[in-house]
């Protein structure tokens, strides 16, 4: 239990939940040291209702919908369910679904709820700094269940990595988002991240140089070893949480040990509408399927009276 009380004295920080009210000066400056921010039960009131959602669509998961991200082609924009890979193979675990992509284009109670969630847009927008006549797009939805471990099977979502990665792009205005909907920890699979990874990205040939395809439980993708100087720290939630970061920052999840405890989580990010992005064949742009409009461009100027 000893490797437990980091996470147990974390629970402290998260008293009281978060409101979409504009950040603070300090909130800002931290994220742009840090790379990531927290927004404690911003949508703990929603949570609910989105266990239900995901588990609706896991109950519903059928062979049509098996296919893999990295397949490339419509796969990253389309829906599609993917199985946990084996420790020992790398193989599919038939029944133990690991993810669901594209998720928002199969339901609307998860698009509504979360990424035109005005609350989650609110902070998504101050921490992208996006300006008044700028349109902001989420896209790459994904929900990742990490159920309880079982038969000596445990759970995870990713490796380490950053997301800029995956999107061909080494732009600073990519903001991810993931949303726990389960109280997590260490034992049940928190989020862990490198803080200021992200600033010493540079312009990322260095980066992309340590990437590897993953073998056993990580088969799933592609991912990069940490260096001496990078200390991955745990982010403990409460449920409902939201936890926003820069796509340079080096991330990934614990696994979950738990034999009785899952972490369902939503994953989503954030874009100016104009950010150019494709990585092996795969374009980001409008045209992709799993794209949202989240925040429409205001309009500049003022009407003059006619005379």
């Amino acid at each position: 239990m000893g490797s437990l009380r980091p996470a147990v004295f974390a629970w402290a920080a998260f008293a009281v939940a978060a409101s979409a009210a504009p950040l603070s000066d300090e909130a800002r400056d931290r994220f742009q040291e840090r790379g990531y921010h927290v927004a404690p039960g911003l949508l703990k009131d929603e949570a609910p209702a989105l266990i239900q959602e995901m588990q609706r669509l896991m109950d519903e998961a059928s062979a049509e919908d098996a296919a893999d991200w990295s397949d490339g082609g419509d796969a990253p924009s389309s829906y599609s369910v993917s199985y946990q890979p084996d420790a020992a193979t790398g193989a599919p675990i038939a029944g133990r679904i690991f993810k669901l992509q594209a998720v928002a284009t199969r339901s609307r109670v998860m698009k509504e709820r979360t990424i035109l969630n005005e609350k989650l847009v609110a902070v998504a927008e101050q921490l992208l700094g996006v300006a008044a006549d700028e349109a902001m797009d989420a896209f790459g939805t994904k929900f990742f269940p990490l159920l309880p471990a079982e038969n000596e099977t445990t759970s995870t979502s990713t490796s380490f990595h950053d997301d800029t990665h995956f999107f061909g792009t080494a732009s600073d205005r990519v903001l991810s988002m993931s949303l726990y909907l389960e109280d997590t920890d260490v034992e049940n699979g928190c989020l862990r991240v490198v803080p200021g990874s992200h600033a010493a990205y540079g312009d990322g040939v260095r980066r992309e140089g340590r990437y590897a395809r993953g073998t056993g439980a990580a088969a799933h993708g592609e991912w990069l070893e940490l260096e001496a100087d990078e200390r991955a720290v745990d982010v403990v939630v409460p449920a409902g949480t939201p936890v926003f970061f820069d796509g340079r920052l080096i991330h990934g999840a614990r696994h979950n040990v738990s034999p009785e405890r899952s972490s369902f989580r939503i994953i989503a990010h954030f874009v100016p509408a104009d950010l150019p992005m494709a990585w092996r064949g795969v374009d980001f742009g409008r045209g992709y399927a799993d794209r949202y409009e989240v925040k429409a461009p205001a309009l500049v100027g003022a009407l003059t009276s006619e005379l």
